[in-house]
This record gives C-alpha cells, sequence and structure tokens, in this order.
C-alpha cells in the first residue's frame, strides 16, 4: 500500500458525520447541553427514540474517540467547547443508577423506570471518563475518586459463582443477590448468565478505574478469578479460536475478549503466578487468517458475511497477541483497507458493509436504508485503518500520530 489508509477516503465528511451526531439539528447523540445540564427538565413520559437511547453513552464514546482520531494535532477542547466538555460530562453522569447506597453503574440512558445498570454501559463511560480527563481532569478525579468504590461493588455483583459474569442487575439486599447468582451460575449457557464479552468489559473498566484513580483493585477479585480463568479456558476451541460461552462455535469478537483480558493486569498478574497461558497465539492465528473473504472482508464466524466491524475486532487482537501487529497471519491488509473503505458513505460515516457502487453514490444510499451509516460502525472502522496504517507503516505525516490502544479503544495518551 503506498497510500496513506486514513486519505482514501472524505476524512472532512466523516469529521462532519460526527460533530453532527454530536451538535446537529437532530443529533442521534443528543444536543448534550440540553440533556447534560438541565436534564432533570427532562419530560421523559414523553417517548423518545429507542435507537437513540439504547445508543447515548455508547455512541458518545464512539463519537468522541472519532474525532480525536479524525484531528489527531488537535486535542478535544480545540474541537469541543469547554463549556460543552462539562456538558457531555453532565450527560454521561446522569446515566448512573445506584443499587441502594452500595452498588453504582451506569445505564444506557437516564431513564429510571425502563432502563438499568449494564457492565458495557459502564465501561463505555469509565472509558468517555479517560477521554475527557485530558481536558477537563478536576471534574473527572473528583468524580471518580467519590464513586470508586461503589463501582467496584457494582463489578463484583455481577459475577457469578463459576466465575462468568451476569448481564443482569440485581436489586435488593446482598444475601438475595448471593442466591440468583448462584441460581443463575447452575443454568449452562444461559443468555442471563452473560459472555466472554461481558467478562471483558467488566475487568476493562476494572482496568480504567485504575488509571482514573492510581487505586490497585486486585484484591477485590482475589478470591474468584481461579474460577473466571478456568471458565475463561473454557470457551476455548480446538480450531484455535474461542467461542462467546463454553461450546459455541469460534467467534472474532471472543478471541479479542479472551485476548484483551489476558494483557488486564490483574489476570495478567494472576496467570503469570500460575503459569497459566490461555491464549495459543499460532493457533488463533490460523483461525483468524481463515476468517478473511475473497472481497477482503472479514467474517466473524461460521458463514457470516463480512462486516467491517470484524476488521477492527480481528486487528485489534492482532495488535494484542504479537510485536508487530499482524502476527505473521498473512492477512492481506491491502484488500482489508479497501474492503473497509468500500464501506464509507461520501456523506460521511461507514456502513456495517459495502455500499452499492452502482450509480450516484447518494442515490444509491436512499435505496439502501439497512446499510446506512452509523456511529458504531463509523468508529470500528477509523480505528481499523489506522492500525492498518500503523502494521504497514504507511500512515501520511498528518495521520502518523494517530496511536490507538488495542487493549481500551482509545487513542494512547499519557494515561492510557
Amino acid at each position: 500500500m503506498t497510500t496513506c489508509p486514513l486519505c482514501t477516503t472524505n476524512l472532512e465528511a466523516h469529521n462532519n458525520y460526527f460533530l453532527n451526531l454530536l451538535k446537529g439539528s437532530k443529533p442521534l447523540v443528543s444536543n448534550v447541553k440540553e440533556f447534560g445540564a438541565n436534564f432533570e427538565k427532562i419530560n421523559f413520559s414523553e417517548p423518545f427514540d429507542q435507537a437513540f437511547e439504547s445508543c447515548f453513552i455508547s455512541g458518545i464514546y464512539w463519537t468522541l474517540s472519532s474525532l480525536i482520531i479524525l484531528n489527531p494535532h488537535a486535542k478535544l477542547v480545540d474541537i469541543i467547547k469547554y463549556d460543552e466538555l462539562i456538558d457531555i460530562f453532565n450527560a454521561v453522569i446522569a446515566c448512573s443508577q445506584t443499587l441502594g447506597s452500595y452498588a453504582l453503574g451506569f445505564a444506557p440512558f437516564y431513564k429510571n423506570f425502563y432502563y438499568s445498570p449494564t457492565i458495557l454501559h459502564t465501561l463505555h463511560a469509565m472509558q468517555i471518563l479517560v477521554i475527557l480527563s485530558e481536558d477537563i481532569g478536576d471534574y473527572v478525579t473528583r468524580w471518580a475518586a467519590t464513586h470508586s468504590k461503589m463501582l467496584i461493588n457494582f463489578l463484583k455483583l455481577q459475577i457469578l459463582s463459576n466465575g462468568s459474569v451476569s448481564r443482569t442487575t440485581y436489586e435488593g439486599d446482598i444475601q438475595s443477590n448471593n442466591i440468583q447468582r448462584n441460581k443463575l451460575s447452575s443454568i449452562k449457557n444461559s443468555a442471563l448468565c452473560g459472555d466472554i464479552r461481558d467478562v471483558a468489559s467488566l475487568f476493562g473498566t476494572v482496568n480504567l478505574l485504575h488509571k482514573l484513580t492510581g487505586i490497585d483493585y486486585s484484591n477485590e477479585f482475589a478470591n474468584i478469578l481461579p474460577k473466571t480463568v478456568e471458565w475463561i479456558i473454557s470457551c476455548k476451541n480446538d480450531d484455535g479460536g474461542y467461542g462467546l460461552r463454553p461450546g459455541e462455535e469460534s467467534h472474532i469478537g471472543a478471541c479479542f475478549c479472551a485476548s484483551a483480558i489476558s494483557k488486564i493486569k490483574i489476570i495478567r498478574d494472576f496467570t503469570t503466578d500460575k503459569e497459566i497461558a490461555f491464549c495459543d497465539t499460532v493457533s488463533m492465528c490460523k483461525w483468524l487468517k481463515a476468517r478473511q473473504r475473497t472481497n477482503g472482508g472479514i467474517s466473524g464466524h461460521g458463514d457470516k458475511a463480512p462486516d467491517v466491524c470484524y476488521s477492527y475486532w480481528l486487528l485489534a487482537t492482532l495488535a494484542l497477541t504479537s510485536n508487530d501487529g499482524n502476527g505473521n497471519c498473512e492477512i492481506n491488509l491491502d484488500k482489508l483497507a479497501k474492503f473497509i473503505n468500500s464501506c464509507a458513505s461520501p456523506r460521511g460515516g461507514f456502513s456495517k458493509y459495502p455500499i452499492s457502487q452502482s450509480g450516484n453514490g447518494y442515490f444509491a444510499l436512499l435505496f439502501d436504508m439497512e446499510n446506512s451509516p452509523d456511529p458504531y460502525h463509523s468508529f470500528k472502522s477509523l480505528v481499523a485503518l489506522s492500525f492498518i496504517g500503523r502494521i504497514l507503516s504507511s500512515l501520511c505525516i498528518q495521520h502518523k500520530l494517530v496511536s490507538i490502544n488495542p487493549l481500551t479503544a482509545l487513542i494512547i495518551h499519557s494515561n492510557t
């Protein structure tokens, strides 16, 4: 590849796409000034768009990260005004919910009677706080120091007795929670028990909370780590991949989660002491290589059609498991970059599948609404292109400073 993969698409259009999500007339992520500063005045009995609600916290994370990638020589405060960053902070904190006086987690949206806290949205909230700490660190530090213990308690409540993690949120006293968790642990592969993504989200949250507070939380999870590591190992398959749960088919997202979990300090220290290695990079690499299809895209599992987000999961896994970011897996990165860019909309953003090339690009989009751009696939596409540019050393001067931590999915600063 002779050209920078971040320069082969309309960067200005992508930048405007995310700015419109954040501050446009009909924003997906919301008018954060109104929501953040005045959320108590909003009439939540009025109907909201469910897609808007369910991706509020996540959408802020994807949007802020993408704007930083697209503006590598600017601070976030140069892109979004200081007061607006505080509004975003307030909007995120408004999504936190307490379980009694003991625990606190984050729901996808501020609506107590409808949404409950989840591990995933708690992770995304921590990722946002780490991003904001670069520019409004005092606000973030004070909040994290005050609420870190309740966050840890929330995470501990989600851990089942078999070491896996529940994706439900429990109310009531701690004794009832323990009884319910034990019941869930006995239900094999129950959807209520979550999967390896929930385990990765939990320990990823612990990792980021440590970065925000400087507190070592290892002792909080010491008793459950043996069971958790055992459960993760049970997700490994003979083909070298990992399933989302024990006995399920290998999934590229599960491979990333297993690789990421192995790099988190709490897990890494435990497995090193016990001489446990649950990531066989050679066999995993062989499975990952087989996921690339003739059009350059990546199939996440089974016969699933290539989806642009799987490009990110594959490249992030390689970055975690090898020194050169490619792991000698012989992935055709040129073809992969072309596939990703084929998913780019001329109006900004990326779709999950290639956008129709027949006729005018704008006209084609009108008949392909189910494959329209969205912030999730747009963010994953930009990160994947940045990974490719780093591996091939083909990022141009403008983008050579873009560097993403594959473990935290955050731009690498001094504290990430």
